[in-house]
């Protein structure tokens, strides 16, 4: 026979009367829940400190914690609970309440996430078709974004070293009514990749998939990561791999980025679709300096072979901060929108509140930089994603920037900590409010378009000062002005 204390899921308990108000003051009463007998309830693990019977509550109608007394040789032995209030009028009762490991105390729970990480890795919003011949990045579905700027590349993006294969990416969706993901929910799109020819002069060829900003969060994590593929048969090399790649940022002082091959798979000697699960670990990014203007960021990449013909397929690439051996896992399209798009940097809002959010700054004529840089709307590196997308949108006549945008003024000078702090950089809004025509901002919007891909790629100082003039004349029939607002780093 052994006795043990159990203490149960709510450790300790709220009460509350019939009109769902605190029933201070209350009583609880304990009973065997065989005999109707006083069973005591304990405060501590060994049962040595005995709970009065009834308990009162307190004021708050609350007490606890409760360790319930649990005896293996009479196992349907439980509780029954009567519970009163001050005046002693029943407000309900529970019966065989209680029982072994069924809460805390002794017994140790272990919570999983079996949330995945990788943002829409069903390619929702996808390109289509590719131009044949892809170019060295091309940007193919929206993914992660937030705070991703410079050479932390955001969204899901094709990327390789060399241009001389003749290769394409199409995006296809399942055929209704089809299960060819068994033990899984079928995504709506998959990414074909077909390359003809062997280019000879490759070394990286990849999707990169962005995870998160700031490279550390993840350093050292148990993670599962997890995908489907397939190779078309007799298409090409059958071999695949997946990196971790870890971009240490822009700037002064950042460390190199690291590519970490964690598998490869020769995807030939499973015909047809399958699930591939890889259970690892983050590398340590102990060692490594971020760079001044602190945009590194965490991804993982899909490799296809180099300098090789190949035909292969391959969707849902997931990873989960744990280690799982694979599960099933599902969100639809409001979720995925929710996520790809919510505010990005350089969306600007207008509104009659003068409240700043979060994450945004005001376009008031001040200016934005590093914490050095004597910004008078926000001096902070996390200005620089903004900085970065107005640098390469905007050309100079709208965006001066002291000291001009080549030589130790502009790129490659340093980070948001850099030493170019004090240079200013006057940014009137991307369209000046004053004497802008709707010409004028169809102009700057279609610059924008038709840089932004390549925009981010470019090395930048962020040191510098940028002006944020507001763009929007107030309304004829508005008592105020509209105020206009930036994302600082969506």
């Amino acid at each position: 026979m052994a006795v043990t204390y159990n203490l149960l899921p709510i450790p300790k308990w709220y009460f509350a009367d019939k009109a769902g108000r605190p029933l201070a003051g209350g009583f609880m009463f304990t009973y065997s829940s065989l005999t109707r007998q006083p069973k005591i309830v304990y405060q501590d693990l060994g049962g040595t400190l005995a709970w009065t019977n009834p308990v009162i509550f307190d004021a708050n109608g609350t007490q606890g914690p409760f360790y319930w007394a649990f005896n293996s040789a009479a196992p349907t032995d439980l509780y029954f609970i009567e519970i009163y209030d001050a005046d002693l009028v029943l407000q309900w009762t529970i019966d065989n309440y209680g029982g072994p490991g069924s809460g805390g105390g002794s017994v140790v729970t272990t919570t999983t996430s079996i949330k995945n990480l990788v943002a829409n890795n069903v390619f929702y919003r996808n390109l289509g078709t590719s131009a044949l011949g892809l170019a060295k990045n091309v940007t193919l579905a929206p993914g992660a974004h937030s705070g991703l700027a410079g050479n932390a590349f955001p969204d899901i993006n094709f990327i390789k070293d060399s241009t001389a294969a003749s290769d394409q990416i199409t995006f296809t969706a399942f055929p209704f009514g089809t299960n060819p993901v068994p033990t899984d929910i079928t995504p709506p799109y998959y990414l074909s990749y077909v390359c003809n020819n062997i280019a000879g002069d490759e070394g990286i060829k990849v999707v990169r998939y962005p995870i998160t900003a700031n490279v550390k969060n993840l350093e050292n994590q148990a993670v599962t990561i997890s995908f489907w593929a397939r190779r078309n048969p007799a298409s090409g090399s059958p071999t695949i791999a997946i990196n971790s790649y870890q971009f240490f940022g822009d700037g002064p002082g950042a460390t190199t980025a690291f590519r970490q091959p964690l598998m490869s798979y020769d995807l030939s000697t499973i015909p047809g679709w399958n699930k591939y699960v890889l259970n690892t670990t983050i590398p340590s990014a102990s060692t490594k300096t971020v760079g001044a203007c602190g945009n590194s960021a965490l991804f993982l990449e899909f490799a296809y072979p180099i300098n090789a013909a190949c035909n292969i397929d391959h969707t849902k690439l997931s990873l989960y901060a744990a280690t799982l051996t694979g599960t099933p896992d599902f969100d639809t399209f409001d979720q995925i929108e929710s996520l790809v798009n919510s505010a990005r940097t350089g969306d600007i809002r207008t509104s009659m509140n003068s409240f700043q959010p979060f994450g945004w700054v005001s376009m008031n004529d001040g200016t934005i930089g590093s914490a050095t840089s004597g910004g008078t709307t926000r001096a902070n590196v996390d200005t620089f994603p903004l900085f970065s997308t107005l640098y390469l949108n905007v050309i100079d006549t709208y965006a001066p920037v002291s000291g001009g945008r080549t030589g130790a003024g502009a790129r490659g000078s340093g980070g948001a900590g850099g030493a170019s702090a004090r240079r200013i950089c006057s940014c009137r809004a991307v369209v000046s409010g004053r004497g802008s025509t709707p010409r004028s901002w169809a102009r700057a919007a279609r610059q924008r378009s038709n840089v932004r891909r390549a925009a981010a790629r470019s090395p930048l100082s962020a040191c510098a000062r940028m002006r944020l003039r507001q763009s929007v004349s107030r309304p004829a029939s508005s008592a105020r002005a509209c105020s206009q607002i930036a994302v600082v780093a969506g």
